[in-house]
């Protein structure tokens, strides 16, 4: 995968990072729009994987601006 602003390769190292970032955003995207609609949620999971996906996204070394 190319990264446009930077110039260079990702990392198989921070592929597989946002890889899994990716299926988190998912998971946490889907929890949300259970409690949006008055579904009850596992909110210790959901924190975990918040906090989980921020620091696979730090761990990445990309800019996340």
């Amino acid at each position: 995968m190319e990264l446009s602003k930077a110039s260079r390769r990702m990392t198989t190292q921070q592929e597989l990072l946002l890889r899994r970032a990716a299926f988190l955003a998912l998971w946490c995207e889907t929890t949300e729009a259970k409690l949006v609609n008055g579904e009850d949620i596992d909110i210790d999971a959901f924190n975990v994987a918040t906090n989980t996906l921020r620091r696979i996204l730090a761990d990445t070394g990309l800019p996340l601006n």
